[in-house]
């Protein structure tokens, strides 16, 4: 059975069937004015316009209607009007995603941003993290930095101390005996102990500096630190000439590789 449409361009009428209109997916081309639309969306009751030019020549419009949809297009018809070339010569562009270099940059820009932490952070990282050392010391390897022994004086306490002369006879020669502890949970770097002499009107009267290779006993591994939560007994000996202190300060002052 056929159906009568309409042309929108031209509005002239003409019959189409329904194997021209499903083979196809109902798109006719005018026989008039050559229009190519979608016949089903332009259905018209009635008869047929009474122009001559249509009535007379309706079969040959509508088999230069199916060469003019055959000529070209390929065998199997689900495939033209499936592809994507199909929708090209329609005129409607295909948007293609580009969202391709959005994620590079996302990625590059969290790759940057874990190796600035790892080298900012790297001590802690590793004081807290013992398992991150061999990664970060072959990244350190390639920015030629190195990964020092953590050092934070608050975990640190000088848990007693005392100053004596080491020998009546020798009033210059003074004995300081200190006990240090490390309250962290990972090792920790020795400080330098400041020394400061003091007179009855508490003004200083010298000051002094002691690196761990002065006061570690022979054998113990500055390298190593101080282990967690382990305490140190430290014994100086030093001289005092032509000064006669009344008082004295000690400090715990960070060592230069930590500082």
């Amino acid at each position: 059975m056929s159906a009568v449409t309409q042309c929108p361009k031209c509005n002239t009428r003409f019959r189409v069937n329904p194997v021209q209109l499903g083979a196809y997916r109902g798109m006719v081309r005018c026989g008039l004015c050559q229009e190519i639309f979608n016949a089903a969306r332009y259905l018209r009751d009635g008869e047929l316009n009474s122009q001559p030019i249509i009535s007379s020549t309706q079969k040959e419009v509508q088999r230069e209607f199916v060469e003019s949809l055959t000529k070209g297009a390929p065998i199997t018809h689900n495939k033209f009007y499936a592809s994507h070339p199909a929708v090209d010569r329609m005129g409607v562009a295909v948007v293609k995603p580009r969202f391709g270099w959005l994620w590079a940059a996302a990625i590059l820009l969290f790759v940057s941003l874990v190796a600035q932490t790892a080298y900012f952070y790297r001590v802690e990282l590793v004081a807290n993290f013992p398992g991150t050392k061999p990664v970060l010391t072959l990244y350190c390897e390639l920015l030629d930095c190195s990964i020092p022994l953590p050092q934070k004086l608050d975990q640190l306490t000088i848990e007693s101390f005392s100053l004596v002369r080491a020998d009546p006879q020798q009033a210059s020669v003074i004995t300081l005996d200190v006990s240090l502890r490390n309250h962290a949970l990972y090792a920790q770097a020795y400080p330098d102990l400041e020394l400061a002499l003091t007179s009855s009107m508490n003004a200083t009267l010298a000051r002094r500096i002691f690196r761990p290779s002065e006061y570690l006993k022979v054998g113990e591994d500055e390298g190593r630190g101080l282990p967690s939560n382990t305490e140190i007994d430290v014994r100086l000996l030093f001289s005092v000439v032509d000064l006669n202190p009344s008082g004295y300060h000690l400090d715990l002052v960070s060592s230069p590789l930590n500082r």
